[in-house]
């Protein structure tokens, strides 16, 4: 489920039929309902950080998005979780090999 404010960010019908393909629903929260997206409010600051860290590193937008939401998926959590131990049980590592992801773009 992806919960967004009101924008036109996630308004187009492309990005709305994409995710029935993927049976991700998409909900919009109404304009003074602000506390409902605050768990990606806080997502969204250190994800911000580590993409700018790694584009001063020189690495190119799309390597560099793709690295900064591995290290924050491995990072642990307001609730002492780690997304990516959660869901694989290891840590997946990125090598010069591994192809980026088609769904992460930036």
């Amino acid at each position: 489920m992806i919960v967004h404010d009101i924008g036109k960010n996630f308004a187009l019908a492309e990005f709305r039929s994409m995710a029935r393909t993927m049976a991700v629903i998409v909900k919009e929260v109404p304009v003074e309902a602000h506390n409902s997206v605050g768990l990606v409010e806080r997502y969204h600051t250190p994800l911000r950080r580590a993409f700018e860290i790694f584009q001063e590193d020189g690495f190119n937008r799309e390597v560099a998005l793709q690295m900064a939401v591995k290290v924050v998926n491995d990072i642990v959590g307001p609730d002492r979780l780690i997304l990516t131990l959660l869901v694989f049980g290891v840590y997946p590592r990125i090598i010069k090999q591994s192809l980026l992801s088609p769904l992460i773009a930036v």
